[in-house]
């Protein structure tokens, strides 16, 4: 019975000529997956690393950078004068809250002016801020038309307002007539 077994189950050798261990399994398998691994976390570590390095941008230059972007070539019916004005309210809003720290971004535009008004901002930014929302509310809310010199104005407008609230760097002879 015994003679029997064996040439009825023969061994694993016995039915393949070679047995191989798969390539992850072996001893250079494995370092080069460890340095596989290390090197997309190198990777990760250099990405995170060059993102927090990034120079954080200041109010102004973030609502220039945002007014910019704003193209008044494809406004061609209401609702693109709409999303024009709804944008540029949204700009101005987000710009004072960040430079400012006021709460502005959750105020309407009426709210807006009273609050600047009570802050005692500066008379010819909130003159043309006042302009500027008077021409929005017009055009969000009363469905007027907007003329695209309009959207141009007021545009320039905003940006002159981001320009003259821009804090100044002080010059050298401000410094010297401050210390004495």
């Amino acid at each position: 019975m015994n003679s029997i077994n064996n040439t009825q189950a023969p061994d694993f050798y016995e039915i393949y000529d070679y047995y191989t261990r798969p390539f992850y399994q072996t001893i250079t398998g494995k370092i080069l997956i460890g340095l596989c691994i290390l090197g997309a976390l190198g990777v990760l570590v250099y990405v995170i690393i060059s993102r927090r390095k990034k120079k954080k941008q200041e109010p102004w230059e973030w609502a220039t950078e945002q007014l910019l972007r704003i193209k008044l070539d494809s406004c061609k019916s209401k609702d693109d004068y709409k999303k024009f004005y709804f944008s540029l309210s949204s700009i101005i809003k987000k710009y004072l809250n960040k430079r400012f720290t006021w709460p502005t971004e959750d105020k309407t535009d009426d709210e807006l002016i009273r609050l600047l008004e009570e802050k005692k901002f500066e008379t010819i930014s909130l003159d043309m801020i006042k302009k500027i929302s008077e021409d929005a509310l017009s055009v969000k809310f009363a469905n007027e038309d907007a003329l695209k010199t309009q959207a141009e104005n007021d545009l320039k407008a905003t940006l002159q307002v981001i320009t003259q609230t821009t804090p100044q760097p002080e010059t050298k002879s401000k410094k010297k007539s401050k210390k004495t």
